[in-house]
């Protein structure tokens, strides 16, 4: 018998705000919130959904990854002497028996180290760069990102009634324009990993629906009855009321993804996509104002 007790790893996926569902939910060794949430900031299509929605949470990629710590070579040798070799990280059989180094491993029931399932490394180095990019992954699926609610002059009718020939302007109040963080973190004897992830909203596309070219802009301007038509630049101009049924505006939000890593070495390397998309739609109702002759 292996005189050697695996230690269970702390992966704790932690975001600015609650998680969607499955909050405190237990999964294998690893206490994580979301995560039999599907969907996530890690897809590479856009999001849709209502304005004021919160993207679905994806996976904590190393949930049920169980590692051993501070392992002898002799120990690390016999570790991964029964697994598949293929399965390993590149270089991951790479032992020196003849050296005083220690050993951590890492083994996964599901390819998630880049088509790998287990890893071994030195304790004197740093993660190996797939164990950063399932974290780097995870910290993006538990990012809480709330799709923001489109903003359009006039506000505050029920049907979003405009006028043709009337500049509507399009803009994202300031509560939906913010930046969304989350972090996953990996914490065990000897082995101490952070990502960090920030998303960020940095632009806008307005797709009005009545066959016009999409309008983009940033945040664009909020409107105020007092303000000129000129005080915007994220506006657009109905030219045809609405008759056979509202015109759908598509309102896309684009945001930038960053990532931060402690220790900074852990990031090198590291080049994850940078980018999401979420969209929503809005029905609109554009009315014509006729003149009304008296006597």
């Amino acid at each position: 018998m292996r005189a050697l007790a695996l230690l269970a790893a702390a992966i704790v996926a932690c975001s600015a705000q609650p998680a969607l569902a499955g909050a405190g939910d237990t999964v294998g060794d690893v206490t994580a919130s979301g995560d039999e949430v599907e969907a996530g900031v890690g897809s590479e299509r856009p999001y849709d959904g209502p304005g004021g929605a919160t993207v679905p949470l994806g996976p904590n990629l190393l949930a049920d990854c169980t590692f051993a710590t501070n392992l002898t070579p002799m120990q690390a040798d016999d570790y991964i002497g029964a697994l598949n070799i293929n399965d390993g990280v590149p270089g991951a059989s790479n032992i020196t028996s003849t050296t005083q180094d220690l050993y951590h491993f890492v083994r996964c029931p599901a390819p998630v180290f880049n088509g790998s399932r287990w890893a071994i490394w030195t304790v004197t180095e740093p993660i190996p760069q797939e164990i950063t990019a399932a974290l780097i992954e995870t910290a993006r699926n538990r990012t809480p990102i709330t799709i923001p609610t489109p903003q359009l002059s006039p506000p505050g009718t029920p049907d979003w009634a405009l006028i043709v020939n009337l500049p509507t302007w399009f803009w994202v109040s300031d509560a939906d324009w913010q930046p969304a963080t989350a972090s996953a973190t990996l914490v065990d004897r000897g082995i101490d990993a952070t990502v960090f992830v920030t998303a960020t909203p940095t632009e806008t596309q307005w797709l009005p629906g009545d066959g016009t070219p999409v309008v983009t802009c940033e945040q664009g301007t909020a409107w105020t009855p007092e303000m000129r038509e000129d005080q915007t630049d994220c506006a657009h101009t109905y030219k045809q009321p609405t008759r056979d049924g509202p015109v759908t505006l598509t309102t896309t939000t684009n945001w930038s993804i960053t990532f931060t890593c402690q220790p900074a070495l852990i990031c090198a390397g590291q080049a994850p996509p940078t980018t999401l998309q979420t969209t929503t739609s809005t029905d609109l109702t554009i009315h014509e104002i006729k003149p009304v002759l008296t006597q």
